[in-house]
């Protein structure tokens, strides 16, 4: 028996692999992932962020700051949160975060701002985070490692200041 293949069906048997091992692939991910789950951030592990950040308070500012030593603003929420997550069934899904991936990919859009929420800032585009304190009136009172002043500070901004690009409530994984 004289068995040709042609280029064409080569190309269909590589394409019939290629999806049986993506296939494959995908299932073997979901099983060792599929305890875990991504939800937004439950109020507890909010008011349990801001304590942290409430702490931090006159730590001075440090861009890329990791640690005690020093934090910029992204670096603030995860030290926030972290500390927050610890010992409980929730984790943070990344470890260093830009602002404007901290919104795009790990935060859900809201129009109605708490405590431990979000606050994106920046002129005409992302460039600033802070952590939600409070709303009293028509004040937003944040929590930020701001660079102008060189340290974590309490601040505050009318509702409706331009400089307010959206608020987010932070995605965690949750462990089931």
């Amino acid at each position: 028996m004289n068995l040709q293949l042609t280029k064409k069906d080569i190309s269909h048997i590589i394409l019939v692999v290629i999806i049986l091992l993506l296939t494959l692939s995908l299932i073997i991910l979901d099983s060792k992932f599929s305890h875990k789950k991504i939800v937004e951030a439950p109020l507890d592990l909010r008011i349990e962020a801001v304590r942290r950040a409430w702490k931090l308070i006159g730590t001075e500012y440090l861009f890329g700051g990791p640690d005690t030593n020093g934090f910029d603003c992204s670096g603030l929420i995860i030290e926030a949160y972290s500390s927050a997550v610890e010992g409980s069934a929730y984790s943070l899904p990344f470890s260093d975060v830009s602002v404007q991936v901290l919104k795009m990919d790990f935060s859900v859009p809201l129009e109605k701002a708490s405590i431990g929420d979000l606050l994106f800032i920046g002129e005409k585009e992302i460039t600033h985070v802070g952590l939600i304190d409070r709303i009293e009136e028509d004040q937003i009172y944040f929590i930020d490692a701001y660079q102008t002043s060189g340290f974590i500070e309490l601040r505050t901004y009318a509702t409706d200041n331009p400089c307010i690009q959206g608020i987010g409530r932070l995605l965690l994984r949750k462990e089931y």
